[in-house]
């Protein structure tokens, strides 16, 4: 039995923590706290839009608060950046395997 992380703010529906876009976020996440180091909670995350008690969530690796793009906007604050690739098959063609099998 898996278990589910707590519903976001405004969501009812607890989050899996196998969640592709979950896993995201943590990842965002962990890319903002190693740039900005372990305790710059305080002084540094703030000049750069992070409010304190996030910037203590982050650290700890708690990303139910945070969307995908407030985390991408942070990085690009922080001089980074963010690339996405995709990768996705023929969809209608499996689509069609599955329903002939059947």
């Amino acid at each position: 039995m898996r278990t589910l992380a707590p519903p976001a703010v405004g969501c009812s529906v607890p989050i899996a923590p196998d969640d592709p876009i979950f896993l995201l976020r943590r990842q965002l996440a962990r890319e903002i706290v190693r740039s900005l180091g372990p305790n710059s909670q305080f002084v540094i995350a703030p000049s750069f839009g992070i409010p304190q008690p996030r910037m203590s969530e982050l650290n700890r690796g708690l990303v139910a608060r945070c969307s995908a793009e407030w985390l991408i906007r942070r990085i690009y604050r922080l001089g980074g950046s963010v690339s996405l690739t995709v990768t996705l098959g023929d969809a209608s063609a499996e689509w069609r395997r599955r329903r002939l099998r059947r």
